[in-house]
């Protein structure tokens, strides 16, 4: 049977294709399981992909909708903040009216001839009378430090006769109060500086009534100045009931007053350190304080001020003479206001008329005869500001005075903006509006 032998050669062969496709099939099908892994793999990563996806167009749409609900709020943030402003310049000017008023009355009252029982009763009308304006003062002020539109002015200004004016202010208070009042006052002090004097008092006047207000009879306080290196130094010191030590840390926050009884037992709004602080940083000085529970509280504080050299200054207290021969216009819609200004400029020594509203001072003007104009602002048929650009357009050098109960942030630009020199607010500083005219006439 030579047959067998080539069959079995050929199935022999066979098996070994069939072997070979076998090991063939079991590489493919590996690969058809690594494929369906890989399939299942990118599935998944297509599911998380899509489902990421759709999470960040969730999150996309909820700060879409976080952003508008933002927005709205910003807007009504915004109008809520200028209610408050019209709200308080409105209150200001509305406040500062009738204080004019009572206040001016008052300053006038003392100058006439009074028994002692009457004259004590005015220091007391006038005294709680200051007492109001500070705290309108402080929350105005505190409101335009808050919004950052407290403005630093520097002046030329006089050390010596400035702080000494403070200190006898002081020294009557004290003796009141039966406090020793003890002033340092540099001897080296120059004759003439540049700085905001008027800022600068103001910080004083703050630490140096809290020092008042919170020491004892019997008890002393002392005011050093001192200047080094083109710098004030003050420092005021008090035997007082000093500062709980957990408050010192608070104590320049706006409405503290180291504890809930101060309010009631010392009044106050709790803001004059709060804006005495910031004054300082606004003209680039520092503010420091020390204190012990029972035993005082000393503040130092140094403000940067320039050097001024004899012939920097343009004098500005020159006597005017003959006053009567000057006519100043008198623009004030308020009668009991208008009868306290005349009474004021007839003591100073000018001529004036009256204009009870912006209009009526433009055809007065019209007539000739007006040296300088003190113009209030909110009166009925026109305003101040209307009838200063209308005056303007008629005369460009006449000086205008604005002479009003606004005193918000703002307002002193918006008046020099409208053509006017100077500024003023009610209640009005007899003195200051007296050296304001005398100044403006004798630059003409």
């Amino acid at each position: 049977m030579s047959f067998l032998p080539d069959n079995r050669a050929k199935i022999e062969e066979l098996e070994k294709k069939i072997a070979a496709l076998e090991k063939t099939n079991a590489v493919l099908m590996k690969r058809i399981e690594n494929s369906v892994d890989t399939l299942g793999s990118s599935y998944s990563t297509l599911e998380k992909n899509i489902h990421l996806q759709n999470e960040v167009q969730r999150r996309t749409e909820e700060l879409e909708k976080e952003t508008q609900r933002v927005k709205k709020f910003a807007v009504k943030a915004r109008k809520a903040n200028e209610a408050k402003s019209e709200f308080l310049a409105n209150m200001s000017h509305e406040i500062r009216t009738p204080m004019n008023a009572i206040l001016g009355y008052i300053e006038l009252l003392k100058e006439k001839d009074f028994d002692e029982e009457s004259c004590e009763f005015l220091e007391i009308i006038q005294s709680s009378g200051n007492l109001l304006l500070n705290i309108i003062n402080d929350i105005l002020d505190y409101s335009k430090v808050d919004a950052g539109k407290l403005a630093i002015t520097p002046v030329n200004f006089s050390p010596k006769k400035e702080f000494e004016l403070l200190s006898q202010y002081f020294q009557i208070d004290c003796q009141k109060k039966d406090l020793r009042f003890d002033v340092s006052i540099d001897k080296n002090l120059p004759e003439q500086l540049h700085g905001d004097i008027f800022r600068i008092k103001q910080v004083a006047l703050n630490l140096l009534s809290n020092a008042v207000k919170f020491t004892p009879a019997k008890k002393g306080i002392e005011f050093n100045i001192e200047y080094r290196h083109q710098e004030l130094i003050f420092t005021v010191r008090d035997e007082g009931k000093g500062i709980p030590k957990e408050h010192l840390s608070t104590i320049f926050d706006a409405f503290s007053q180291g504890e809930s009884s101060t309010t009631r037992t010392y009044g106050g709004t709790g803001l004059g350190l709060t804006i005495s602080k910031r004054l300082v940083d606004l003209m680039g000085g520092t503010l420091n304080l020390k204190s012990k529970e029972g035993e005082g509280t000393v503040f130092v504080f140094n403000i940067p001020v320039s050097l001024l050299h004899y012939g920097q200054t343009k004098g500005q207290d020159l006597e005017l003479s003959q006053r009567g021969e000057k006519t100043i216009l008198l623009v004030e819609d308020n009668a009991i206001n208008q009868k306290l200004m005349s009474r004021v400029l007839k003591k100073i020594g000018f001529s004036f008329v009256v204009a009870s509203n912006g209009e009526e001072a433009i055809l007065k003007f019209k007539e000739g005869g007006i040296d300088l104009i003190l113009m209030d602002e909110n009166m009925p048929i026109m305003s101040g500001i209307e009838a200063t650009k209308s005056i303007r357009k008629l005369d460009k050098e006449i000086p205008i005075i604005a002479l009003t109960a606004n005193a918000m942030k703002g307002d002193r630009e918006r008046f020099l903006a409208a053509g006017m020199n100077e500024h003023l607010t009610k209640p009005v500083n007899f003195k200051k509006l007296e050296q304001t005219v005398v100044s403006l006439l004798i630059s003409e």
